[in-house]
């Protein structure tokens, strides 16, 4: 019996060793770099990658994990943030660091966001007089579309806490998501498509106008935009036309639209009821009136067509132009955006 207990023990010893040396002979895994990027960016458009605990999990022996910025850097005045952000990044590359530029209100939309910000305007609030007044713009920049992004907000966050963590539809874009909105769980696809929508298209709504100045020329379409609008509405006139009477005789609210069928390469007027969204149709907008009586009550009443009148005046088709080129990089898959 002495004679097994010691051939046993000796067994157990020489395996000990034989591990030891083995395990000191044998290359250690590569260890996780954190490589800190100190970069001023502002609150709070941000794309996920990660906590460092699932970065870690996901990096292999030959990849490191790189603390980087993608916060865009606004043109106007937020409060600027310090805030990093995980990656697994390849080892034989240094830690990347991206910024992205959100100068007009669209921009962000296409990234992920915990919180999406009310996206700031491209001017003063005062700007657009005399055709808006300060106080409507102030009333529905501040009022109206903060409330839509607010909504949003909880109810992205609604969904996400129910879910929980992963790479679902929930934790994309807002614009992924109003793309794919008839797979938004039943439960949160309303607010969804109501707030969201809210959110986007309010922010196009201000984009794709401008401040006029004193004795300006009248504003006209140019290059490939100018020709599509011929060859789709034969002249710009006609255009123009068709778009003032879809608005004057929208019922109810809703908004109306130029936007580009891109299964088609087509322009088309079209409108959509309270706050639905032609991103949800697959289409791309061009331009947008807001026929929601806020948008227009408190200097014109119930007068419409005055409304109309006095947008046209804003209508910058330069940023129009922007917005089409964005548009395109965006179906493209570039992300420079």
């Amino acid at each position: 019996m002495m004679a097994v207990q010691q051939l046993f023990f000796s067994v157990i010893f020489v395996a000990v060793v034989m591990s030891t040396v083995s395990a000191q002979g044998a290359p250690s895994p590569r260890q996780p770099k954190w490589c800190p990027l100190e970069v001023e960016e502002v609150l709070p458009y941000q794309r996920r990658s990660g906590s460092r605990l699932e970065c870690r999990r996901t990096c292999t022996w030959n990849r490191f994990c790189c603390q980087f910025n993608i916060i865009p850097v606004y043109t106007t005045a937020y409060r600027k943030v310090s805030h990093l952000e995980w990656k697994c990044c390849d080892d034989t590359v240094p830690c990347p660091e991206e910024t992205l530029s959100v100068d007009v209100p669209y921009k962000g939309m296409q990234l992920f966001a915990d919180q999406y910000p009310v996206p700031p305007l491209p001017y003063e609030y005062g700007a657009l007089e005399p055709y808006i007044d300060e106080r409507t713009v102030r009333v529905h920049h501040l009022g109206h579309h903060a409330g839509y992004t607010k909504k949003m907000n909880a109810a992205l966050k609604a969904w996400r806490d129910e879910v929980g963590p992963g790479l679902g539809l929930q934790s994309t874009s807002i614009l992924h998501i109003l793309q794919n909105l008839d797979q938004v769980p039943e439960q949160h696809r309303t607010a969804i498509r109501n707030n969201g929508g809210g959110f986007v298209n309010h922010a196009i709504y201000w984009a794709t106008m401008s401040p006029r100045e004193k004795d300006e020329p009248p504003r006209l379409p140019e290059a490939n935009l100018a020709t599509e609008i011929i060859q789709n509405f034969h002249n710009f006139s006609n255009f123009q036309e068709q778009f003032t009477k879809t608005a004057k005789t929208l019922f109810g609210s809703g908004y109306v639209w130029l936007s580009r069928n891109p299964r088609e390469q087509t322009l088309i007027i079209h409108t959509t009821a309270n706050q639905d969204s032609p991103i949800s149709t697959g289409l791309r907008p061009l331009l947008v009136i807001d026929i929601w009586e806020h948008a227009y009550y408190l200097k014109h009443q119930n007068k419409r067509p005055d409304h109309i009148q006095d947008w046209w005046e804003l209508v910058d088709w330069g940023q129009v132009k922007n917005l089409s080129d964005w548009w395109q990089a965006y179906d493209a898959g570039h992300d420079e955006l």
